[in-house]
């Protein structure tokens, strides 16, 4: 659910968003808590280059990621741990 409710705050953006997938990365494989691994454009693609080397997009991203994980933990407020 992590995966998704940033997915859907990313679509804002203006490279594709290109959804959610599982992968078994060495990155979050171990993690205990929810993780996410976030690939906000390619630098093999020139279109994409142009974007994530731009301080606004790089703004744009740290918004939209945040309003996301607010997102997310705003549903904890139903739940009991």
């Amino acid at each position: 659910s992590l995966a998704s409710t940033l997915s859907k705050s990313l679509n804002a953006l203006a490279l594709t968003n290109r959804g959610t997938a599982y992968g078994n990365f060495q990155v979050i494989r171990d993690s205990t808590m929810p993780a996410v691994l976030l690939e906000m454009g390619y630098i093999n693609s020139d279109k994409d280059f142009t974007y994530i080397q731009s301080a606004n997009y790089q703004k744009v991203v740290a918004e939209l990621v945040t309003d996301g994980l607010k997102t997310y933990t705003k549903s904890w407020d139903n739940m009991q741990f």
